[in-house]
């Protein structure tokens, strides 16, 4: 009896750490098919774009627009906060379920034009794929009881660690995993 309830515990925690897993394939199915509802289920919205609006803020006030601010300093204080407030007005109707579905969607027509785009179809993906998709993990475990983290990203092409890297964030919200963070490492790396 007493191996009974070991194997029982065992099995309670693999299937515990396997649990982050499950909801990140989840969430990758839901993105695939365009499935806003799944998308919707995995992910907290309003927590995910007060971060990214936090990111974009920092680059937007960090950056001196030089070319603005040698001709017209106060131009430039200006045209950073109409940057802004574009920003924000982006990130408000593109994250979302349906603008990340919409999105997705738009791509994958213009992949393949001659097809209908009312719902994608879960394409299959080649030994090529899989391997760049595992080769783009560059870290994915728990890093406390109820948070576990993703890193993203991969190499420059001269081999160089300081590549874009996307960290995500979930955290256990009473039954189910969902993203609270996305962060973007080396953001500073963009022309924005």
């Amino acid at each position: 009896m007493k191996w009974a309830k070991w194997a029982a515990g065992i099995l309670a925690v693999l299937v515990y750490l396997a649990w982050p897993y499950y909801a990140l394939y989840d969430l990758a199915q839901g993105i695939r098919s365009g499935d806003a509802a799944t998308i919707n289920q995995r992910v907290d919205w309003d927590s995910v774009r007060a971060s990214v609006k936090a990111q974009v803020q920092t680059i937007l006030t960090s950056r001196p627009m030089m070319a603005m601010q040698r001709q017209n300093p106060n131009s430039a204080v200006g045209d950073a906060t109409r940057a802004a407030t574009m920003a924000n007005s982006f990130i408000d109707t593109t994250l979302t379920p349906e603008g990340i579905a919409n999105m997705l969607q738009r791509l994958k027509a213009a992949e393949t034009p001659n097809k209908s785009t009312s719902r994608m179809p879960i394409p299959r993906l080649s030994e090529r794929e899989i391997e760049a998709l595992f080769g783009s993990v560059k870290f994915a475990f728990f890093v406390s009881p109820v948070h576990f983290r993703l890193d993203l990203g991969s190499p420059n092409r001269n081999g160089s660690t300081d590549a874009l890297t996307v960290r995500v964030m979930m955290t256990l919200k009473g039954t189910r995993w969902q993203v609270t963070d996305v962060r973007l490492a080396n953001l500073d790396m963009l022309k924005i």
